[in-house]
């Protein structure tokens, strides 16, 4: 049995690694910011007939992350997997976006995990083992119209995520990156609630918008809660692995063409389904 940390496990698909790995027989601890994502995580266990415990920490508060990871470490006495998942996304133009809006995500989606990180790595450092599963993007490799905000923050994952492999591998300690496609999550709900700004892109950017999958037309979260426990437990081997057909047919796509081939085919969707 292993003791692992869940982070963003209130919906989607942190929600489902926190029910995918306790079906294992793992001790699963989820971090939700309020009662509410405590009571999403706890009536998801109780529907799958596992026990999960919930934690209450907002990734973007380093005292809380330092308390909810101490929390943890004194229930449990380690931690032996960490899914950064905590995320937020972005839909819209690069020059309507404000500061402070490129600040939020990147609270959350870079900075977050690097305040996790910090909190869980002392611990797994001692005890000489460790996974660190970083739930990337196929925005972490790819993007299009509207969505550069959101894959900037992952691309810096990305490479937050590859640094940190080479600088805890000597301490026993694998760094590994999901990179999921589109999954039935609320960030495509909060995409299309995001108020609309004036501007030049603004009939653009509704007919983006208007192409968000809906609820129940993007892939089950499981699929990609499959994945997340098969690279922890090492059944998947390697540093990157795509969760779902969508992402593994676009990842390849994009490392098979060039820059050029790449965009031009990027264009040519573009101007399809608009």
């Amino acid at each position: 049995m292993s003791v692992v940390l869940v982070t963003g496990a209130s919906s989607g698909i942190g929600l489902a690694a926190s029910i995918a790995f306790a079906k294992r027989g793992d001790r699963v601890f989820g971090s939700v910011r309020d009662s509410r994502g405590e009571g999403c995580l706890l009536a998801a266990s109780r529907e799958h007939d596992v026990v999960t415990t919930a934690v209450h920490f907002d990734v973007t508060n380093d005292n809380e992350v330092r308390r909810g990871v101490a929390s943890v470490l004194a229930e449990a006495g380690r931690i032996d997997v960490l899914v950064n998942n905590a995320g937020v996304g972005h839909f819209g133009p690069i020059e309507t976006t404000t500061d402070e809006q490129w600040r939020a995500v990147f609270e959350v989606n870079v900075f977050g995990v690097a305040r996790v990180c910090r909190a869980v790595l002392p611990a797994m450092r001692e005890a000489q083992s460790g996974v660190i599963v970083n739930i990337s993007s196929i925005n972490g490799k790819i993007t299009g119209s509207f969505g550069g905000t959101y894959a900037a923050s992952k691309f810096a994952l990305e490479a937050l995520s590859e640094a940190l492999l080479f600088e805890v591998e000597p301490y026993g300690v694998r760094v590994i990156v999901v990179e999921p496609g589109q999954f039935d999550t609320p960030i495509f709900d909060k995409g299309r609630a995001l108020p609309l700004i004036g501007s030049v892109y603004t009939e653009r950017e509704k007919v983006f918008r208007s192409k968000l999958p809906a609820n129940g037309v993007a892939a089950d979260p499981f699929v990609a809660a499959d994945v997340i426990v098969a690279a922890a437990y090492g059944s998947r081997t390697g540093f990157r692995h795509a969760a779902g057909s969508d992402a593994e047919y676009l990842l390849a796509a994009r490392a098979n063409a060039n820059d050029e081939e790449w965009l031009e085919l990027v264009r040519s969707f573009i101007r399809e389904t608009q």
